[in-house]
């Protein structure tokens, strides 16, 4: 049997029911992180308000509402570990998720689906991501 790290409530800001569709793409997130976990050794989880965030929450944020977070497209989820980022960030840059995007200051790493190719960015304190 395989052993999982993460359940889907730690992947969604709040308590409130997710719509199926959302739940399915939380798990593809589950099925790219859990053989990093299991390779690293170390705990890996999922930032503070990082998973599923519904367009409601987003606009009480003042945000815009188009984040990958969302999950209009395939969704995001922000990782983090507290021991070997280095070897976080270099599974991750190999992984399926399509863009990586590291943010020093706060220690986590964005990381979705979204485009054709692989890139990885730099975050600065603004939250601008430069590509590596």
């Amino acid at each position: 049997m395989i052993k999982l790290n993460f359940v889907l409530s730690e992947l969604c800001i709040f308590d409130d029911d997710i719509p199926m569709s959302v739940a399915d793409k939380l798990i593809r997130h589950i099925e790219v992180i859990q053989p990093i976990r299991d390779k690293l050794g170390v705990p890996i989880m999922a930032s503070e308000n990082s998973g599923y965030r519904p367009v409601e929450w987003e606009l009480k944020q003042g945000r815009s509402g188009n984040s990958e977070h969302c999950f209009k497209g395939l969704g995001a989820v922000d990782w983090t570990c507290s021991k070997d980022r280095a070897g976080l960030i270099a599974l991750l840059k190999k992984s399926e998720y399509k863009r990586v995007a590291y943010y020093p200051e706060n220690g986590f790493l964005h990381c979705d689906f979204k485009g054709d190719e692989k890139v990885f960015f730099l975050s600065d304190s603004n939250s601008n991501w430069k590509r590596q």
